[in-house]
């Protein structure tokens, strides 16, 4: 059996420079002062949590998606609290 791979917590950018992944996510969104931060973060969460379930997102996601938005604003934008979410989404729960 191959030893499992981890999980890359940051990318080479074309300069050669690596990014802290979660310390970049946390910078485009508080940088962002205008509706291109609700627009990065309703993108982000809706992305993410369609990932998360291998499917496209539907009506009865909302409340997640929701809940998503007000805890990553509540937790100054830190990405676990995204992942948090979804974990304990009963959505998530009950993936077949």
């Amino acid at each position: 059996m191959r030893p499992r791979a981890s999980a890359q917590k940051s990318a080479p950018e074309q300069s050669g420079f690596q990014l802290n992944m979660p310390f970049v996510i946390r910078r485009e969104i508080s940088h962002a002062r205008d509706r291109r931060q609700e627009d990065f973060v309703n993108n982000l969460c809706r992305k993410l949590l369609s990932y998360a379930l291998g499917r496209s997102l539907q009506p009865s996601d909302r409340a997640t998606l929701d809940a998503m938005r007000a805890r990553l604003a509540a937790e100054n934008y830190a990405f676990g609290s995204l992942v948090d979410v979804i974990v304990n989404s009963p959505q998530f729960r009950n993936v077949k």
